[in-house]
């Protein structure tokens, strides 16, 4: 189910403007689905507490059961962080650009490690001592540092990946974008001189690293800006 979801996730953002939106729509019921039965099957053990960072409800709190609980619950997130990367694909491009949604996905992606991260600190506590007060207040308090600085940097931190260039350099360029082969808009110019539109080259960068036309290495890997989820398992 998470390599299905996490593949067409995958694939739907690569398409961008040629993404189908019955596709998107249909993965966001598919992933809710799984995640209501879940929590209807075993909804004795009230496993939704773990979303609230608290532990779940167990007869015996025995090592298994924390690494079961633990698992599902991290799933979860998963399948919760695939819906929500769904619903930005889905946007039309007025809403989020297409060049900034690498950004959106990235900072989604590393804020649900952070939460998956978390999530297991109560129910070790619980399972180490029955007193799991100062892990609920530390993950709380985390969450919401670590929360507020992503937001922080998103709200004012712009991906820029070279400088303006001036009149000649674009005269000189031909005006014209490698990439989209029509004259240049918003122009921007990389370390290795080459020129090109700044939506084009945004959105270059959300799957490579390098200039296209030498290769030259410009921008930062570009893990989880294509809209993939982490397949690791966060127990601990």
């Amino acid at each position: 189910t998470f390599v299905h979801g996490n593949n067409t996730v995958r694939r739907q953002v690569a398409l961008k403007e040629r993404r189908q939106f019955r596709i998107l729509l249909w993965m966001i019921i598919f992933l809710l689905g799984n995640v209501l039965f879940i929590y209807y099957v075993f909804h004795e053990q009230q496993l939704y507490r773990c979303l609230y960072l608290m532990a779940a409800n167990f007869k015996e709190c025995t090592i298994w059961n924390v690494f079961w609980v633990v698992g599902i619950t991290d799933y979860v997130i998963r399948f919760v962080t695939m819906m929500l990367k769904c619903l930005i694909a889905s946007l039309c491009k007025r809403v989020i650009a297409f060049k900034m949604r690498g950004k959106y996905y990235m900072f989604l992606e590393h804020l649900s490690q952070l939460y998956r991260m978390l999530i297991p600190i109560p129910l070790w506590s619980k399972y180490f001592s029955e007193n799991d007060d100062v892990g609920h207040v530390f993950s709380v308090a985390s969450v919401a540092i670590y929360f507020a600085i992503k937001v922080c940097l998103l709200i004012f931190k712009q991906i820029q990946y070279g400088t303006t260039p001036t009149k000649e350099e674009l005269i000189e360029s031909g005006a014209l974008c490698p990439i989209c082969q029509e004259e240049i808009k918003e122009p921007i110019k990389l370390d290795c001189k080459h020129i090109f539109c700044d939506d084009c080259i945004s959105l270059w960068f959300d799957r490579e690293r390098s200039c296209p036309l030498c290769r030259a290495r410009i921008a930062h890997g570009p893990m989880w800006r294509d809209g993939s989820t982490s397949a690791f398992i966060q127990v601990f």
